[in-house]
């Protein structure tokens, strides 16, 4: 190539150059705010992809160890389940008075397992026929009684108790009293002899028709002596502690035992009621 035509070639080409670095320079001068804006959010937008894609990554590693968890917690329920479920049906009674951690025998408060009716003990006895239900309520009771205490009450009118007990009293105390039987005779006449004012079989000051074994109006104290074990007397002893404790009435209780010791007995029992013996 000629010397001229490349020189005019080189000339031409430095022109340009020169012409763009004018012109870029130009628009970096008045421009320079949002090109360094554009580059800034170029950045931002590829560490966020690069964040995103990591997150991602790892969600993906973990979904298998989630879908796992979830699998084995959804079995554990259905196991429990089935267990609840089979327990439930092995239940012979249920009453929702009783807690079913508790033992289902009246009075018996011996904790057992979740799904056990029984406690052991009373578990044995009901295989042995010494325990069963109560028809009406379901609850275990003594097997020699039909009912259990409660349904036994529920049946049996108030009245029936005054009036056969009312029957028999067949004895005759020192101070002109009749009583039912020798331990109540005993107990008037110690109340007698050691001048202790009191009544025999007087009703309870309150709505429901109760009597009372003695009463001493010395300090408003009542005396119940329980010498039966039968259901229907059971049941009736239980109806009576529930009003006096209803009520918050004094009650001295007195069994055979103290009667058979009543000199030693009955003056501690009224001396804790504030009721005085003279010896």
């Amino acid at each position: 190539m000629p010397y001229r035509k490349r020189k005019r070639k080189d000339e031409f080409l430095v022109v340009v150059i020169v012409a763009g670095i004018g012109i870029i320079a130009y628009i970096v001068a008045m421009w320079w705010k949002w090109i360094v804006l554009g580059v800034l959010l170029l950045v931002a937008g590829f560490v966020l992809k690069a964040v995103f894609k990591k997150v991602h990554s790892e969600r993906e590693l973990s979904a298998p160890i989630e879908r796992a968890q979830i699998k084995q917690q959804d079995d554990s329920n259905k196991q429990v389940k089935t267990e609840y479920s089979k327990a439930s049906e092995k239940q012979e009674s249920y009453n929702p008075e009783i807690s079913p951690r508790i033992c289902a025998f009246i009075d018996c408060t011996t904790r057992v397992l979740p799904f056990d009716t029984l406690c052991s003990e009373h578990y044995q006895k009901r295989k042995d026929g010494i325990i069963n239900q109560c028809p009406q309520c379901g609850r275990f009771k003594d097997a020699r009684y039909n009912l259990c205490l409660d349904c036994h009450a529920k049946q049996t009118k108030p009245t029936e108790f005054r009036d056969k007990f009312k029957r028999e009293q067949k004895y005759r105390a020192d101070d002109g009293h009749f009583v039912r039987s020798k331990s109540e005779l005993l107990i008037d006449n110690w109340l007698y002899k050691n001048k202790i004012v009191h009544e025999s079989e007087k009703k309870l000051p309150v709505k429901e028709n109760i009597y009372c074994d003695f009463y001493m109006p010395t300090g408003n104290v009542y005396v119940e002596f329980w010498g039966l074990d039968g259901p229907a007397y059971l049941a009736n002893k239980k109806r009576k502690l529930e009003i006096y404790s209803k009520y918050k009435f004094t009650l001295i209780e007195l069994s055979d035992e103290d009667v058979s010791n009543l000199q030693d007995k009955l003056p501690s029992k009224l001396r804790s009621v504030g009721i005085q013996v003279a010896y």
